[in-house]
């Protein structure tokens, strides 16, 4: 019975099937995920490629479709990995947006924009005008002229030899690229038949184009007549033609009849102007003589024209073209069937050598390359290989080879700008225009830019086009106030890649420049001339500049002659800035000179030292103490060579110290005269310099040294080192051997301080405003 009573129990739960269920989990679709590049820059017309990746959560099959903001973009090829988009041709910069959508087949969809510069090509232009017209004297003449370019046309003007200016009127009409003039003048009087020339200019992308015709004007009294024909026509069996004959004559009305020469081709309007005919089937191409007869003015001209009649065959000539054949990794590159008759062609089988069938794609003619990146090697060589079956069951094999570089060798294959030795000169407020030279592998680049990294002056015009193989550079700045030199980064964007240049400039308020001349050291309380120098375009000028200081310490005095001093503090010392400015033609430059001031001194210079305190300013000399006679308590320069010490007072007094029978001590000369200046020029020879600017030397090669100066308008210091005895002279570096000949000279920039150091010869330029030296080799 218990028994039963289990079994029973077991049935029934059986039969209930439990008690609990649960419901299947919700599924959520994700959208695909895109991977691609955001911004592109192409040339107008170009076919640009574009790389792209997806991928959906689920695996589900992904489809793409493109849209754009522009009706001419085509999408010449499109796969889940690459597109293909033929660009319009623009006359102007324009930005094309792109938008690709991925839509998974639950219709779960994301989308991404693509944004592409489209660059114009550079202009061309072309006319309708003849080689030569005729007209009668003193009527009015017409002519007009239909003009096309692949830029926007901005202006058009005439030139005409004098005869034809006396009554003229142009009527120009412009719409984008396409342009018509019409020239209408009243012709001279004449005793006889005369040419005279006549010149159209058209203004297109600010590019200039020309075209020369003649206007023969004949004696009223005469009747002529000329007619003209284009040089050849060429038309295709089966299509429609029309040619036309230039008739100009002193008789409005003419007598025409066309003919051919060996020929039965219909003519319509063989007794006008335009003749019009439909070319015959031929088996090759053929040339046949079409001729006009014009009767007119009393006389009659005949003109010819060869006429040919093109066979299109049906198996026409094939050939591949890729679109570069040097490329680096990021390029787009293609290579297309290139035939007059593409039915012909039945199947194309590619390869591509060095490259996987995933590399590589085709559609249509159209063979599409993913450029591989070369990290071995200078470079790798593919060669595209296509196999066509043609109609007629006949194979062709043909190939394109494309070189594809390392990207470490662009900076040897581009060298951008080799042709550039010197700072560019950019000045305030005037577009500064420069030319680049590529010298090798110009194709290889995209795009170019510029940057100025390295200053804070701010431009409003910094472009950097390509055009004609070259680079061409515009800056502009109405901000730059002091001469300074900074770097200009040219980079060129090749593929993947980019290559980057660099240039100095040199920044200049104005074509006048400032030279204030050198850093100097002067006894606080001392008055001191101020010389400068003014230069337009590198050429002296007699020019002045007007001084100030931004500071109450000291003075700047003007003289009733004009010429500027400073009156240093006599309770100040350390570094004064002073600040020349000169105005012309509305432009202001301006020049910073330092002027270091001191109350007490000690100058070591090898076997003598110097202190200056107070009234008295004494010297150690091989071991023995001297003391200068002069009253030192109105010091102006305190100057030491290696065993001299030379001083000068404010009363222009001078005294040197030292070695007995060095000759700067033991021949001292009179110096009569205000002086401005104590110089010393190496061990054996002293200079001081006047307020009239001339120099007095004495010493060893005294006359020599003298000599020197009078090759230039002003000399700011002397100094010998070695062999060379070197001038700061009208703002330069200028150096001469032992026998006065120039052994160096710098015309780089204009010299600020100069310093004998210990690997030679040094010297700062003053556009520089950091301290680095110029240690040259040569005055080492």
């Amino acid at each position: 019975m218990r028994d039963a009573i289990i079994l029973l129990t077991i049935m029934l739960l059986v039969g209930c099937g439990g008690s609990s269920s649960k419901k299947p989990p919700q599924v959520v679709n994700s959208a695909p995920q895109l991977t691609l590049e955001s911004a592109y820059t192409a040339q107008s017309g170009a076919i640009l490629t574009i790389e792209h990746q997806v991928a959906d959560p689920e695996n589900d099959t992904v489809s793409l479709t493109w849209s754009n903001d522009i009706n001419q973009v085509t999408i010449t090829q499109s796969t889940l990995a690459i597109t293909s988009v033929q660009l319009p041709t623009v006359t102007t910069e324009t930005i094309l947006t792109l938008t690709l959508t991925a839509r998974d087949d639950k219709n779960a969809t994301t989308s991404q924009d693509v944004t592409v510069t489209i660059k114009p090509k550079s202009a061309q232009v072309t006319f309708d005008l003849l080689d030569a017209y005729s007209a009668k004297e003193n009527s009015y003449f017409e002519l007009t002229t239909q003009i096309e370019a692949n830029h926007v046309i901005s202006d058009i003007s005439w030139q005409l030899d004098e005869p034809l200016n006396a009554d003229v009127n142009v009527q120009n009409s412009l719409n984008g690229t396409l342009a018509t003039s019409s020239l209408t003048l009243l012709t001279p009087d004449v005793t006889q038949t005369q040419s005279f020339n006549a010149i159209i200019s058209v203004t297109a992308n600010d590019q200039l184009s020309q075209k020369h015709t003649r206007i023969t004007i004949n004696p009223d009294t005469s009747d002529f007549l000329s007619i003209s024909l284009p040089e050849g026509y060429v038309v295709e069996e089966g299509k429609d033609a029309s040619i036309s004959v230039t008739i100009n004559s002193s008789d409005s009305q003419s007598e025409i009849q066309w003919r051919w020469h060996s020929s039965e081709i219909a003519l319509t309007g063989d007794d006008s102007k335009t003749v019009s005919f439909n070319a015959p089937q031929v088996d090759s191409d053929q040339t046949l003589i079409l001729e006009v007869s014009v009767t007119s003015a009393n006389q009659t001209q005949i003109a010819e024209i060869p006429v040919t009649i093109k066979d299109v065959a049906v198996y026409s000539n094939i050939s591949l073209a890729a679109n570069r054949t040097l490329a680096v990794k990021g390029h787009a590159v293609f290579v297309d069937v290139i035939t007059e008759n593409p039915e012909q062609i039945s199947s194309i089988d590619w390869t591509v050598n060095n490259l996987t069938e995933q590399d590589y794609s085709a559609k249509d003619h159209r063979l599409n390359i993913t450029v591989p990146e070369v990290s071995n090697g200078f470079f790798i060589d593919l060669e595209a290989q296509a196999t066509l079956t043609l109609t007629n069951g006949s194979q062709q094999t043909l190939t394109q080879s494309i070189r594809v570089l390392n990207p470490y060798t662009l900076d040897t294959e581009l060298n951008i700008g080799h042709n550039i030795d010197r700072p560019l000169p950019v000045y305030n407020g005037e577009t500064g225009n420069f030319t680049l030279r590529v010298s090798n592998a110009y194709d290889l680049i995209d795009s170019v830019a510029i940057d100025l990294p390295f200053t804070v002056t701010p431009f409003t015009t910094q472009n950097a086009e390509l055009i004609n193989n070259t680079i061409q550079l515009a800056l502009l700045s109405d901000n730059i106030t002091t001469e300074a030199e900074t770097t200009l980064q040219v980079t060129a964007f090749v593929g993947d890649y980019q290559v980057n240049d660099y240039f100095k400039l040199r920044l200049k308020p104005s074509h006048f420049t400032i030279y204030p001349g050198l850093t100097e050291q002067f006894y606080a309380g001392s008055h001191i001339k101020l010389f400068n120098q003014i230069y337009h375009d590198d050429t002296l000028r007699e020019e002045t500049a007007q001084w100030q200081t931004d500071t109450p310490i000291g003075d700047i005095v003007q003289s009733d002659s004009g010429v500027f001093s400073y009156a240093s503090s006599p309770s100040f010392h350390g570094e004064i800035t002073l600040n020349a400015s000169f105005n012309k033609n509305e432009s202001t430059t301006q020049s910073d000179k330092l002027i270091n001031t001191y109350h007490t001194l000690r100058i070591d210079k090898d076997d003598i030292s110097c202190s200056v305190s107070g009234r008295s300013t004494v010297c150690v000399y091989d071991g023995r103490t001297i003391r200068f006679t002069l009253d030192t308590a109105q010091l102006r320069q305190l100057k030491l060579n290696d065993e001299v010490a030379c001083l000068l007072t404010q009363n222009s007094a001078v005294e040197c110290i030292g070695n007995s029978a060095n000759p700067i001590v033991s021949d001292t000369p009179t110096l009569s005269g205000e002086i401005e200046r104590l110089n010393m020029v190496g061990n054996n020879a002293a200079c001081v310099q006047f307020k009239d600017a001339q120099w007095q030397c004495w010493g060893q090669n005294a006359a020599n040294i003298t000599s020197l100066t009078n090759a230039f308008s002003h000399v700011y210091t002397i100094t010998q080192h070695k062999q060379n005895t070197c001038l700061v002279a009208d703002g330069f570096l200028h150096c001469f051997n032992h026998v006065g000949e120039q052994s160096f000279n710098d015309l780089t920039g204009l010299i600020k301080y100069i310093e004998i150091k210990s690997n030679g010869l040094c010297y700062q330029y003053t556009h520089k405003k950091t301290s680095s030296w110029q240690c040259p080799g040569e005055l080492k």
